[in-house]
């Protein structure tokens, strides 16, 4: 997402200045093959009824994007986080559209896209379950 340009809703330079060529590689990745590993097992399963270990998977990965996202995001507007982190998210994302509001300075407001990740990966729960055949 730190390659693309889309108006208010990230800033790539930012991102750019606050992490490593490397860094932004690794996470890019390694986000990427996880999911690619899921759409290609998802693709060999098409049609027939996913085995337990592949409902599983999903089920974890899914649990484990949201808790990411939380500690991340959630967490830090909710109950505010360490000063190092506010300062790191504020030089990140502090031009980004947020839909929720300000909360107080000891606090990191979540910007729209990870927001809307987070309501994507909960919602897409129910069709792992309904997926039965």
């Amino acid at each position: 997402m730190t390659g693309s340009p889309l108006g208010l809703f990230n800033d790539p330079a930012s991102v750019r200045r606050e992490n490593t060529t490397g860094e932004l590689l690794l996470v890019t990745v390694v986000n990427g093959l996880s999911v690619d590993t899921l759409l290609l097992l998802a693709g060999l399963f098409a049609g027939k009824k996913y085995p337990l270990w592949l409902r599983s998977w999903f089920v974890i990965h899914s649990v484990l994007i949201l808790a990411g996202a939380a500690k991340a995001w959630r967490l830090p507007y909710l109950f505010g986080a360490d000063e190092k982190r506010l300062q790191r998210n504020q030089a990140m994302f502090g031009g980004t559209h947020s839909f929720l509001p300000e909360k107080t300075a000891s606090r990191s407001t979540p910007s729209t896209p990870p927001s809307t990740r987070s309501f994507c990966s909960a919602c897409s729960w129910p069709s792992i379950f309904l997926s039965r055949k």
